[in-house]
């Protein structure tokens, strides 16, 4: 049901300064990324943990597992993201992606994850490459951490896979 013009709360302005930017783990890290790539003008960083490239499940919900998820079926096809990208900015469904040049951007991936495959973050760091200054790709792959988000002392241990996905693995993820 629609509401009540009168019954609805009009929300103050929140004074942001800069430009915003995405991060998030899992899905929420390949909501990131798409929304980074497909909106490049309005975001200007990214922080990405466990996920993988645009596109990388080609409209495909087995793909998103066995490609996206697992590295099975040889992995993200960064040659179909790629293109995909450019395709879709040359039509202009999405943001250009030469917006992404001078772009922050950090991607993380425990060596221990189980339910990311490392290889697949990795495509993702290969996929940025192909449009971001490499100069601006901070990676982490050498924590032996979980599937989380990695805290300098707050979570779950480390090496442990468990909500809410925030592991103590003395690392600042989120800094």
């Amino acid at each position: 049901a629609l509401a009540n013009a009168s019954t609805v709360m009009k929300l103050s302005a929140l004074n942001i300064e800069g430009p915003p930017t995405l991060s998030g783990l899992s899905s929420g890290g390949y909501m990131a990324v798409q929304m980074h790539v497909a909106h490049s003008a309005t975001f200007n960083a990214s922080a990405i943990f466990a996920a993988g490239p645009y596109f990388c499940a080609e409209g495909s919900f087995s793909f998103a597992e066995e490609k996206c998820m697992y590295y099975l079926m040889g992995g993200p096809d960064l040659d179909k993201s790629i293109t995909f990208t450019n395709t879709q900015a040359s039509k202009g469904a999405i943001d250009d992606p030469s917006n992404l040049k001078d772009d922050k951007i950090f991607i993380y991936s425990g060596s221990k994850d189980t339910v990311v495959d490392p290889k697949v973050v990795k495509a993702l760091e290969s996929y940025y490459d192909s449009f971001a200054d490499k100069s601006n790709i901070l990676t982490n792959y050498n924590i032996a951490s979980q599937h989380c988000i990695p805290t300098l002392n707050y979570g779950e241990t480390c090496s442990m896979l468990k909500s809410p996905y925030l592991g103590d693995c003395k690392y600042d993820g989120a800094g």
